[in-house]
Protein backbone atom coordinates (compact mmCIF):
# COMPACT_ATOMS: atom_id res chain seq x y z
CA UNK A 1 0.00 0.00 0.00
CA UNK A 2 1.20 3.22 -0.70
CA UNK A 3 1.12 5.94 2.01
CA UNK A 4 3.32 8.42 0.64
CA UNK A 5 6.70 9.77 -0.63
CA UNK A 6 10.36 10.41 0.67
CA UNK A 7 11.26 13.90 -1.35
CA UNK A 8 10.15 16.86 0.18
CA UNK A 9 11.62 20.37 -0.69
CA UNK A 10 14.01 19.29 -2.33
CA UNK A 11 15.83 17.44 0.43
CA UNK A 12 15.01 13.43 1.60
CA UNK A 13 12.14 13.35 4.17
CA UNK A 14 10.42 10.25 4.38
CA UNK A 15 6.93 11.34 4.95
CA UNK A 16 3.52 9.33 5.10
CA UNK A 17 -0.08 9.92 5.50
CA UNK A 18 -3.13 8.66 7.97
CA UNK A 19 -6.31 10.28 9.02
CA UNK A 20 -6.34 10.73 12.43
CA UNK A 21 -9.68 11.23 14.59
CA UNK A 22 -10.46 14.71 15.66
CA UNK A 23 -12.89 15.03 18.99
CA UNK A 24 -16.76 14.07 17.67
CA UNK A 25 -15.10 11.17 16.00
CA UNK A 26 -14.37 13.42 12.62
CA UNK A 27 -11.34 11.95 10.71
CA UNK A 28 -8.86 14.65 9.00
CA UNK A 29 -6.30 13.99 6.99
CA UNK A 30 -2.76 14.12 8.57
CA UNK A 31 0.95 14.06 6.76
CA UNK A 32 3.75 12.73 9.16
CA UNK A 33 7.49 12.15 8.84
CA UNK A 34 8.58 8.81 9.74
CA UNK A 35 11.45 9.00 12.69
CA UNK A 36 12.71 5.61 12.69
CA UNK A 37 14.54 7.28 16.20
CA UNK A 38 11.38 7.78 17.70
CA UNK A 39 10.46 4.70 19.64
CA UNK A 40 6.44 6.19 20.81
CA UNK A 41 3.45 6.28 18.01
CA UNK A 42 3.12 9.61 17.08
CA UNK A 43 4.50 12.94 18.11
CA UNK A 44 2.26 16.23 17.40
CA UNK A 45 3.07 19.48 18.33
CA UNK A 46 0.80 21.63 21.27
CA UNK A 47 -1.74 23.26 18.84
CA UNK A 48 -2.50 20.13 16.35
CA UNK A 49 -3.11 18.74 19.71
CA UNK A 50 -5.55 21.51 21.00
CA UNK A 51 -7.32 21.80 17.21
CA UNK A 52 -7.65 17.68 17.55
CA UNK A 53 -8.99 18.09 20.42
CA UNK A 54 -7.12 14.58 22.40
CA UNK A 55 -7.46 13.46 25.52
CA UNK A 56 -5.22 13.62 28.36
CA UNK A 57 -3.93 10.12 29.69
CA UNK A 58 -0.34 10.48 30.91
CA UNK A 59 2.91 12.53 31.41
CA UNK A 60 5.85 10.39 30.50
CA UNK A 61 9.50 10.76 30.94
CA UNK A 62 11.34 10.53 27.75
CA UNK A 63 15.07 10.49 26.32
CA UNK A 64 15.66 12.55 23.71
CA UNK A 65 19.14 11.54 21.19
CA UNK A 66 21.37 13.98 22.78
CA UNK A 67 20.27 11.91 26.14
CA UNK A 68 17.98 15.22 27.22
CA UNK A 69 15.34 13.74 29.27
CA UNK A 70 11.70 16.33 29.71
CA UNK A 71 8.68 15.07 31.12
CA UNK A 72 5.76 15.28 28.27
CA UNK A 73 2.21 15.26 28.01
CA UNK A 74 0.94 11.75 26.15
CA UNK A 75 -2.36 11.62 24.97
CA UNK A 76 -5.00 9.16 23.42
CA UNK A 77 -6.42 9.37 19.89
CA UNK A 78 -7.45 6.83 17.03
CA UNK A 79 -5.58 6.80 13.51
CA UNK A 80 -6.60 5.09 10.43
CA UNK A 81 -3.11 3.48 9.72
CA UNK A 82 -2.83 1.23 6.33
CA UNK A 83 -6.49 1.04 6.08
CA UNK A 84 -7.26 0.19 9.58
CA UNK A 85 -8.42 2.54 12.47
CA UNK A 86 -6.16 2.33 15.86
CA UNK A 87 -6.16 3.60 19.36
CA UNK A 88 -2.10 5.00 20.11
CA UNK A 89 -0.97 7.45 22.14
CA UNK A 90 0.19 10.88 21.04
CA UNK A 91 3.45 12.56 22.87
CA UNK A 92 3.23 16.40 22.28
CA UNK A 93 6.10 17.71 20.89
CA UNK A 94 7.14 20.81 19.36
CA UNK A 95 7.76 20.64 15.41
CA UNK A 96 6.60 18.41 12.62
CA UNK A 97 4.11 15.90 13.59
CA UNK A 98 6.47 12.31 13.96
CA UNK A 99 5.68 8.63 13.21
CA UNK A 100 7.51 6.46 15.28
CA UNK A 101 8.33 3.09 15.43
CA UNK A 102 5.25 2.06 17.23
CA UNK A 103 2.87 2.96 14.64
CA UNK A 104 5.15 0.83 12.20
CA UNK A 105 5.56 -2.66 14.44
CA UNK A 106 4.29 -5.30 12.51
CA UNK A 107 4.52 -3.56 9.00
CA UNK A 108 7.38 -3.70 6.53
CA UNK A 109 7.68 -0.56 5.06
CA UNK A 110 10.01 0.32 1.67
CA UNK A 111 11.18 2.96 0.20
CA UNK A 112 14.03 4.25 -2.27
CA UNK A 113 15.83 7.56 -1.21
CA UNK A 114 15.27 8.67 -4.70
CA UNK A 115 13.41 12.38 -5.73
CA UNK A 116 9.89 11.48 -5.61
CA UNK A 117 10.44 7.66 -4.62
CA UNK A 118 7.02 6.27 -2.84
CA UNK A 119 6.80 4.66 0.03
CA UNK A 120 4.86 1.15 0.88
CA UNK A 121 3.80 -0.85 3.70
CA UNK A 122 2.47 -3.95 4.50
CA UNK A 123 1.66 -6.24 7.30
CA UNK A 124 3.76 -8.22 8.14
CA UNK A 125 2.34 -11.64 9.70
CA UNK A 126 4.66 -13.18 12.55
Amino acid sequence: MKIGTVWDHGRFFPKAECQIERSGNDPVPLVAYIDTGFTEWLALPPNAIEQLGLRLVASQRIRFGNLAREMINVYQARVNWCGNWRSIRVHELPGEPTIGMELLRGHRIEFDALGDAEIDVEVVKS
